[in-house]
């Protein structure tokens, strides 16, 4: 089988395939939306489904397969600039972090906070999560006045999280969902820290790096914050398109960090 069979197999619509960077692309299940995901190597490569798969799948040719290595060399090549695309952004999430002041934001207001770390530029009010790597800042997502959410140009964010307090770690996909988890946390004097993942494939990977991790999951119309979460202790919203800052705005911090604890 090749590349273009097995990303087929899994889904996804890819019309032009481009080596050496991840590509996002349609899938049979959203064609108007860039749903799924692949990087082409010449000798590997990786697919991932969002709407259905947690895991990023690995195609390896058969040993019959003719390898383009000029394909390879290129995709090589794409790969070293990756590379230093990361080491930029990560450097100039370094410079606007340092921009910062704590500060109120629309955003935030609306999730029920009263400040973060804000960013002033071209007269707008930017939210900064930082992401973390390793210990090592690798870049963070900006967040609008609007609620828009983006990461910087090329930076990783395969196993970057933004981390809160300390303790055995409770994961969770977004920020807003991070602080109310936070909160229930502090209320219920539980020592525990919080791990922000910023998307569920993410959370799905940071999870197995831990023993036993509990999983406060998105309920979204998908599926796919329980299907990451099962395997795993986990609290989920009662409702579809609910996560924990949802239910918090909802219901209020004492009962909604008492139904944590119930989970937990």
């Amino acid at each position: 089988m090749n590349f273009e069979d097995f990303a087929r197999a899994h889904g996804l619509i890819v019309r032009d395939l481009i080596p050496g960077r991840w590509v996002r692309v349609p899938t049979e299940d959203h064609p108007r939306s860039k749903n799924g995901a692949y990087k082409y190597m010449g000798d590997v490569g990786f697919v991932q489904n969002h709407a259905t798969q947690t895991e990023v799948q690995v195609w390896k040719p058969a040993k019959d397969y003719v390898i383009d290595h000029k394909i390879v060399l290129k995709a090589k090549t794409l790969d070293d600039q990756r590379d230093k695309e990361r080491a930029a952004a990560a450097e100039r999430a370094v410079w606007i972090i340092n921009q910062t002041l704590q500060a109120s934001h629309p955003y935030l207001e609306r999730k029920g906070f009263k400040s973060g770390m804000v960013w002033y530029h071209d007269h707008k009010k930017t939210l900064v999560v930082p992401m973390r790597a390793f210990n090592n800042v690798v870049g963070c997502q900006l967040i609008s006045e609007d609620g828009d959410k983006k990461f910087l140009k090329g930076q990783q964010t395969n196993d970057a999280t933004f981390t809160m307090g300390q303790g055995d770690p409770i994961l969770c996909e977004g920020y807003a969902t991070g602080l109310s988890v936070m909160m229930a946390v502090s209320a219920l004097k539980l020592r525990k820290s919080v791990m922000v993942c910023f998307s569920a494939g993410n959370l799905s990977r940071m999870a197995k790096k831990y023993n036993n991790p509990f999983i406060v999951a998105d309920n979204d119309e998908s599926g796919t914050g329980e299907r990451v979460a099962q395997g795993y202790k986990y609290w989920i919203a009662p409702e579809v398109n609910c996560d924990f800052n949802d239910f918090h705005q909802r219901v209020g911090l004492f009962q909604a960090a008492q139904s944590l604890r119930r989970a937990l």
